[in-house]
C-alpha cells in the first residue's frame, strides 16, 4: 500500500509571471503548494495526486517508470490531464503497471509560462487477485508495438481491460454488469454496452461512458428518455457525439403464404443514433423498411433472429455498411433516406467478389486508414457438420479457418478487389463473434472469441505471440496512443 506522502515545494510568491525561459519556464517559478500523493482504493493501477497552486493555475503531471542504472527500461512518459484554474488540483495518473516504481513531476502553467516541481516517485501496488487476467511469461517477447490492446473480460460483473506490447496488464475497470461489447472512442474514453446477464447473445439495456480516470461519464437504462431500445453487438460515438448502435426491431408478420402462421413475430435489427446530451434521437432505421421477411428464404427458421446483425460503421459521406452474420453479408444504407443502397456477398449480385473470397459468417467490419472495407471472415459455413463435404467448391482435406479481408470496394464499377487476405491460424479459428485489425504494415491483432485467444499475426498468418483469456472477449482493439489529445504538453515549447 502507498504510504500517504506530502510534499511541501516552497517558491517566491509572484504577482504576475510575464517572461519565460527555455521551453516555457518561468523565470521567476509559480508557487507549488502541498502534493499528496495516494493510492486510489478502487483500482489498483490508479494513483491520486492532490497539488494546491494560487488561483487561476492549470496543472498536470508527468511520469515514468523509474529506471535503475544499467537496467533495460520503457522510457516512455506518460502525462495526466490538465486541471484547469482551480486552487486545488485532482490528478489521477493511469497506465500503469503493477509493483512498479514510477517518478513524476508537477507541472503548473498559466498563460504566460510554466513551472516544474523536483522529480518525486511512488510505488504502485500489486495487482488486485480478482481481476481476470492472467498472461503467460513471455508469450509476447517476439511481439512489438506502439500503444495498447483494450478487450474485455464478459462474465456477471465484467472487466474493461488494457495491456501494453509485453502483454502487461496496465488498466482495468471493473463494470457492476456483464461488458457485452466496448468502444475506445475519439473522445478518450470507452462506451459500453451492459447487461445482466438475462439478455442473450451482445445485447444489453445499459449504456454507459467511462473516463480512463474510471469516473462515469454518462449512462443510460433502457425506458428513460428516449433510450427506449435494447441496443447490441456495436456501439460508438459519431463524429457529432452522438451515440451510434444496432437495435432489435420486431414485427408482427403474416408467414402463411411460406408455411408459417398469420401473426408470426419475427425479430430483426435496426440502427439508432441518440443524442446523449439532449436525449433524444437523432436518426433510426429498421431492416423492415427496405426488406420483407417473406422474401428471405430460411425465415421460418429464423424468425427469432432474422438476419443477425453484428458491426455497424459509418462512411465518410454520412452512410451506414450493417454486417449480417446469418446471411453472410454486408449491407450499405443511406444515411438520409434510410434506401439500401447495395448489399455484398451471398446470394447477392449488387457487387462482385471473386468466389475464392465470399466470406461466412463474418464480424467486425470498419474502414482501415487508407479507406478500405476490413472484416473478419470467420469461416464458420465449413466449421458446420456436413456442409464443409456437400460444398464442391471446398478443397478435399482443407480445415475450416477464420481470416481477415481487405477490400477496395468500386461502386461504380460494382466490382470489389481483394487487396490483402491474411488466413489465421486453424487452432485459433472463432466460429463466431472475435475481431482482426492491422496494428502496422507486419503486425496483426486477432481476437478468437470462441478459443478465449488473442493472437498477434503477420501477414502470411504465423503468430508471433498469443494471450490466452480467462473469460472470452467479443471484440479486442488496438490502440496507438492515449495521449494524442495532450496539447497543453506543448504549449510553452518555443518555435
Amino acid at each position: 500500500m502507498l504510504s500517504r506522502l506530502y510534499i511541501l515545494a516552497f517558491a517566491l510568491i509572484i504577482l504576475s509571471c510575464t517572461r519565460r525561459g527555455e521551453e516555457g519556464v518561468c523565470f521567476i517559478p509559480h508557487e507549488i503548494g502541498t502534493i499528496e500523493i495516494y493510492q486510489r482504493p478502487d483500482n489498483s493501477l490508479r494513483v491520486g495526486i492532490d497539488v494546491q497552486t494560487h488561483a487561476g493555475k492549470d496543472v498536470y503531471v508527468t511520469y515514468w517508470e523509474k529506471c535503475d542504472p544499467g537496467t533495460e527500461c520503457n522510457d516512455r512518459k506518460y502525462y495526466s490531464d490538465l486541471s484547469t484554474a482551480d486552487t486545488l488540483h485532482h490528478l489521477v495518473l493511469v497506465v500503469l503497471k503493477p509493483a512498479t516504481t514510477y517518478e513524476f513531476q508537477v507541472v503548473v502553467q498559466d498563460e504566460h509560462c510554466k513551472t516544474l516541481s523536483s522529480t518525486y516517485e511512488f510505488t504502485t501496488n500489486l495487482l488486485s487477485p480478482w481481476v481476470p487476467y492472467f498472461p503467460k511469461p513471455d508469450s509476447m517477447k517476439q511481439v512489438f508495438f506502439p500503444g495498447y490492446v483494450a478487450f474485455q473480460a464478459r462474465k456477471d460483473q465484467g472487466y474493461l481491460l488494457m495491456i501494453d506490447d509485453t502483454g502487461e496488464l496496465v488498466w482495468y475497470q471493473k463494470a457492476p454488469m456483464n461488458v457485452k461489447v466496448s468502444k475506445y472512442t475519439w473522445k478518450h474514453t470507452f462506451l459500453s454496452i451492459l447487461s445482466n446477464d438475462t439478455l442473450r447473445f451482445s445485447s444489453g439495456n445499459h449504456i454507459a461512458e467511462v473516463g480512463l480516470d474510471g469516473n462515469v461519464l454518462f449512462e443510460m437504462e433502457k425506458g428513460e428518455g428516449a433510450f427506449d431500445k435494447t441496443v447490441h453487438h456495436e456501439i460508438d460515438f459519431d463524429e457529432n457525439g452522438n451515440i451510434m448502435s444496432l437495435t432489435y426491431e420486431q414485427k408482427v408478420v403474416d408467414l402463411s403464404s411460406v408455411g408459417g402462421g398469420k401473426q408470426e413475430v419475427v425479430r430483426g435489427d435496426g440502427i439508432l443514433i441518440y443524442d446523449p446530451v439532449k436525449d433524444e434521437k437523432v436518426w433510426e432505421w429498421s431492416v423492415f423498411d427496405v426488406f420483407s421477411p417473406l422474401d428471405y428464404p430460411n425465415i421460418l427458421n429464423e424468425r427469432g433472429d432474422w438476419l443477425h446483425a453484428n458491426a455497424l460503421v459509418k462512411d465518410t459521406l454520412g452512410n451506414y455498411l450493417i454486417s449480417f452474420r446469418n446471411c453472410s453479408q454486408i449491407w450499405k444504407i443511406n444515411g438520409h433516406t434510410g434506401e439500401l443502397i447495395w448489399r455484398l456477398g451471398r446470394g447477392s449480385d449488387d457487387l462482385q467478389l471473386p468466389e475464392d473470397f465470399q466470406f461466412n459468417g463474418q464480424h467486425h467490419i470498419h474502414f482501415n486508414q487508407e479507406g478500405y472495407l476490413v472484416l473478419l471472415d470467420n469461416g464458420n459455413r465449413h466449421a458446420q457438420p456436413g456442409v464443409r463435404n456437400a460444398d464442391p467448391d471446398y478443397p478435399a482435406g482443407s480445415k475450416p479457418v477464420s481470416r481477415m479481408l481487405t477490400l477496395h470496394v468500386d461502386e461504380e464499377a460494382r466490382t470489389v478487389e481483394v487487396v490483402e487476405e491474411v488466413v489465421f491460424p486453424e487452432v485459433y479459428m472463432t466460429e463466431s463473434q472475435g475481431s482482426a485489425e492491422k496494428m502496422s504494415d507486419d503486425l496483426i491483432l486477432f481476437n478468437s472469441s470462441t478459443r478465449n485467444i488473442i493472437s498477434f499475426v503477420t501477414p502470411k498468418g504465423e503468430a508471433l505471440g498469443s494471450l490466452l483469456l480467462e473469460y472470452p472477449a467479443y471484440r479486442a482493439q488496438y490502440i496507438p496512443d492515449l495521449n494524442n489529445s495532450k496539447t497543453y504538453v506543448n504549449k510553452f515549447i518555443e518555435e
